[in-house]
């Protein structure tokens, strides 16, 4: 066994440019660097992976390259690389939070066609703005488990290629495609439209739209908002409402249907568009077409109605209402986001905000006294759901507090910030598997796209720096010709990997018993305010997690149990 220095140096001999990084690791300038003595990474049939590489300035990058991984399977294994763009935070977001660069937006660095985009390389890598690539490999089902390997070759201007061996362990482990854990994230045409200059109806916005969808796919989320508008409907025999679908259904039927990924990945969930000019009459006959119409695609997803958001007690006479004309449709579940006992039984899904279920010594965020999730989950009748979400009362709606007792409450929770660390953006899979939760809902993904937006400026809202903003408008002033197309951001892969994480915990529950996986589970988090956030031990449970999945093996079979990768420790990023 070699100490820990002597792999480390190896390393960089090999490769004194290139030095990779866990995913969760978020780099910034001057801050010590989390290197990684190799790039390898494990991961189930079904799963993506991500992996930093920080360039050591000073350097022009040039190309960044990697040729699909080889191993014993016929097929490759493609690695896509992006380039992490930095956002200039100029406000903390309360709970740990700072000012400063941070990474976030990852630009593709490769053309669609193939060849490198000359809009995001060549770029350098200096001390006050290092160049770091996030490579991201998704095992695609069906593929040979064993070790794939290939290598990222870089290069720079005035100064000799470098390249890097990459390794992938992929597990006898196989992920569903579609998300189990149901989820609902707000996406909405009129701002992805306004983004790009382009107008809601015409083609572009379509085109954009759908792959808004794929977008969110890709990362196991389903959207809901996207195409807003009411459906157009004309009045049918015997009371029915005849609704126009055709182009709901070129926006959608994709995502829906399992065409859109070649994973075959669907939605999860169908937000209605309500039509308000209706009557009642009519507006539950509207509702009913499109349960038949979902029905008659073949579309499994939970089909759902957003009631008035955080009601009020002065609101719950509408919510009643609304729970009355849902009921009336025959199948129409309501959610409502209420953490008030007052209004669960309007409800088919109870949606609390997050800070409600923790309880947790000082002062509380939440307006009611905090308490478990069983608790909450005892209130309810049989076939009533229980999801929860994020909300601003995490860091401040309006900034931080004066009241810093209040601040103090502020620390640590699961989050998806950017100036948070990346284990709090990635806790929430973790989280609703131990807390049996069935369903997360986000208020939105574009909200720093609003008219006079800058999101590639300011992503500051409601009190925290990216709150309901995980993508960026790629413009031709990002991405030249590739342009236009959604910016994925380092957060919406870490949420990923999360519910990543929640299918992987529910499979060794399924294998081993729920008692080991819930073990595991509380290495990484033991309650929404209590986040492990050493980066080793993620690593560590996710490896352990793939071997309590797989199939019995006899040990020589086994891929090495989930240690930390090889290597890790702190450096200095100055070399």
């Amino acid at each position: 066994m070699f100490p820990l220095s002597v792999l480390l140096l190896a390393a960089l001999a090999a490769s004194p440019r290139l030095v990779p990084v866990p995913a969760l690791a978020k780099v910034r300038p001057g801050q010590p660097l989390e290197a990684l003595g190799e790039a390898k990474v494990r991961a189930a049939r079904g799963e993506c992976e991500g992996l930093q590489i920080y360039v050591a300035p000073p350097a022009e990058v040039l190309s960044a390259d990697v040729a699909p991984l080889r191993g014993p399977g016929r097929a490759g294994i493609a690695v896509r690389v992006f380039r992490e763009e930095w956002m200039a935070l100029t406000r903390a977001t309360e709970g740990g939070g700072a000012t400063g660069l941070w990474p976030d937006p990852l630009l593709p660095v490769h053309k669609a066609g193939g060849g490198t985009n000359p809009a995001v390389l060549p770029a350098p890598s200096t001390a006050e703005r290092p160049l770091v690539l996030y490579l991201e490999v998704c095992v695609p089902a069906g593929v040979e488990p064993g070790k794939y390997s290939g290598q990222l070759g870089v290069t720079f201007r005035d100064a000799p290629r470098a390249s890097l061996p990459l390794e992938l362990a992929v597990a006898q482990v196989d992920i569903p495609a579609t998300s189990t854990l149901k989820n609902t994230w707000g996406l909405g045409v009129y701002l992805l439209a306004h983004g790009f200059g382009v107008r809601r109806e015409s083609p572009e916005g379509v085109a954009l739209l759908r792959a808004a969808g794929r977008a969110l796919l890709e990362h196991r989320l389903s959207g809901y908002g996207m195409g807003i508008d009411p459906l157009p409907s004309r009045p049918g025999p015997g009371g029915t409402r005849v609704v126009d679908f055709r182009g709901f259904d070129a926006e959608m039927a994709d995502v829906l249907g399992g065409t859109a990924l070649p994973s075959g990945a669907r939605f999860t969930t169908a937000q209605v568009h309500d039509d308000p000019r209706l009557t009642r009459a009519e507006r539950v006959a509207y509702f009913r077409a499109w349960e038949a119409h979902f029905s008659e695609r073949g579309w499994p997803q939970l089909l759902w109605y957003y009631a008035k958001d955080e009601p009020a007690p002065k609101d719950d006479a509408l919510v009643r209402e609304q729970a009355e004309l849902t009921r009336a449709v025959g199948h129409l579940p309501l959610l409502v986001t209420t953490y008030r006992p007052a209004l669960f039984d309007a409800a088919d899904i109870v949606a609390p905000v997050m800070v409600c279920m923790f309880p947790r010594p000082g002062r509380r965020l939440c307006p009611i006294r905090p308490e478990p999730a069983s608790a909450f989950r005892a209130r309810l009748r049989p076939g009533q759901q229980l999801w929860w979400y994020q909300s601003c009362m995490f860091h401040g709606c309006d900034g931080p507090p004066r009241d810093r007792g209040l601040a103090a409450s502020m620390t640590g929770w699961a989050s998806y910030m950017i100036d948070h660390s990346g284990p709090r953006n990635r806790a929430m899979g973790v989280l609703a598997f131990l807390d049996r939760i069935e369903g997360e809902l986000y208020f939105d993904t574009l909200s720093a796209w609003e008219k006079d937006g800058q999101p590639w400026r300011d992503v500051w809202r409601f009190g925290g720096n990216g709150d309901g903003t995980f993508f960026y408008p790629g413009t031709r002033d990002h991405l030249g010709d590739e342009a236009p197309q959604l910016v994925s951001s380092l957060r919406l892969k870490t949420a990923r990997d999360g519910l990543e994480d929640y299918e992987l915990l529910t499979l060794v529950a399924a294998r081993r018993g729920r008692s080991a996986a819930e073990a595991l589970g509380r290495r990484l988090a033991r309650s929404g305010w209590d986040i492990t956030e050493d980066r080793a031990t993620w690593a560590e449970v996710h490896g352990a997690l793939l071997d309590a999945a797989a199939p019995d093996a006899p040990a020589s079979e086994r891929s090495t149990r989930g240690g930390p990768p090889p290597g890790t420790r702190t450096e200095s990023p100055a070399r």
